[in-house]
């Protein structure tokens, strides 16, 4: 008994100790969405749970990323020490192809003191394509343009009700059908073994003649005939579209002006601004099965035509997919690069603009000092003042004179002073 119980404090001692101090957790399986079917194109919410496994009251937030790109924040929670789990979520736009969700919790108030359970990531999703968001996928949906949950086929051909203009498949249209009375989901309303559009009376199972077409005589309109050189023309354009790096494409659709062109020529690209690019697939649309775009970033899609802005500089590869009707599959690729040095970056309009007010604020500067310079003025001896004109001050000046003169003159100079004070 007493190794029993030994044994169960050494098996329990790192569960004790993992939940000591403050610990959020978030596990993969926590991970669901609002819709049990995901299909591409349709907005939806994201949901996890956090669990506060530790010894302190915490707060915290959960961040959502679809591959490496971040779909949004989640509000802050308030979780009590191995209270009751809260459930957390943001709204996501399912993405045409595969993807999976990673959440992180952020902002752990105490600081979380284990880290390694604050990340969970999903496995993959393979999301449907369902246009008409009646939750059947378009390859198995009868109307794939019309939502129609119930898939009724009333006479079986391949059309939905929904979207098929002639339910019964008698060859009279549906909303002829209304304004007779007649079923359109029954080729044969009133029972009488004559379908509807045979059948004069077809609502009368005791009438029964047989229908004649009234005969509709339609003015034929004359359409002018294009001149020879109009019709070469189109019929030159119609037949090859010329294409950047001189490929000559037939049955696509024309690029847009200064679109580059795939090494593989399956489509066209071009920079609408800084991280922002335009993508179309020019491969003719009644050749293509399945189209997938992976734009390097993490982000796919399956659209022939759409735009996609990376979130920073970089060097990415964007790969095309496309699955033929016949199953082949064929690959283009082309490498998208993002600079860092663009003027729309507002880092490099930040920098810019500190160089230009520093190149300002010296030319001020300079300009500045020369005009403050002070400049010499010239006095003339009218504006001395008159005792500087006096005896004394002429005497000063010589002497200063005198004593600028050289050594050997100096003994000359004191000759003529003293023959000038005789004389005086």
């Amino acid at each position: 008994m007493r190794t029993l119980f030994v044994a169960s404090l050494f098996f329990l001692l790192p569960v004790f100790a993992f939940a000591e101090g403050p610990d959020i957790s978030v596990s993969a399986s926590d991970i669901r969405f609002s819709e049990e079917v995901l299909a591409s194109g349709d907005t939806i919410r994201v949901y996890t749970t956090l669990r506060n496994i530790g010894d302190t009251d915490m707060t915290g937030y959960v961040f959502f990323y679809q591959g490496s790109s971040e779909i949004g924040a989640s509000q802050v929670v308030t979780l009590v020490a191995n209270g009751v789990p809260e459930e957390v979520w943001v709204d996501f736009e399912v993405p045409y192809g595969s993807f999976n969700i990673r959440a992180e919790v952020k902002g752990q108030n105490p600081e979380d003191t284990n880290p390694g359970n604050d990340l969970a990531i999903t496995p993959l999703y393979d999301p449907i394509l369902d246009e008409d968001g009646d939750g059947i996928e378009d390859d198995e949906d009868n109307c794939p343009e019309t939502a129609n949950a119930d898939q009724l086929d009333s006479d079986g051909d391949g059309a939905g009700d929904a979207c098929d203009a002639d339910d019964d498949n008698d060859g009279v249209q549906d909303d002829v059908e209304e304004e007779l009375g007649t079923s359109p989901t029954n080729a044969d309303t009133d029972g009488d073994g004559a379908s509807d559009l045979e059948d004069a009376y077809p609502t009368n199972p005791d009438l029964q003649e047989e229908y004649v077409a009234p005969v509709i005589y339609v003015e034929e309109e004359v359409v002018e005939e294009p001149e020879e050189e109009v019709l070469e023309e189109q019929v030159a354009e119609e037949a090859a579209i010329e294409l950047e790096g001189g490929d000559v494409l037939t049955g696509f659709s024309e690029p847009d002006v200064g679109a580059l062109v795939s090494p593989n020529a399956s489509f066209t690209f071009i920079q609408e601004d800084w991280t922002t690019y335009a993508f179309e697939v020019v491969t003719p649309s009644d050749q293509i099965e399945r189209i997938t775009w992976n734009f390097g970033d993490g982000v796919t899609s399956a659209q022939r035509v759409l735009t996609h802005t990376y979130r920073e500089p970089g060097m990415y590869d964007v790969i095309l997919t496309i699955v033929d009707r016949d199953g082949e599959v064929s690959v283009d690729s082309q490498q998208i690069e993002i600079s860092f040095f663009h003027l729309t970056n507002p880092y490099v309009q930040l920098s810019v603009g500190a160089l230009a007010f520093f190149l300002l604020m010296s030319f001020f500067f300079a300009l500045h000092r020369n005009t403050v310079q002070p400049s010499a003025e010239v006095v003339s001896t009218k504006e001395l003042p008159k005792e500087n004109k006096t005896p004394a001050y002429r005497r000063r000046k010589r002497s200063k004179k005198n004593s600028a003169h050289p050594p050997e003159r100096q003994g000359s100079v004191r000759k003529k002073k003293k023959k000038r004070s005789r004389h005086e």
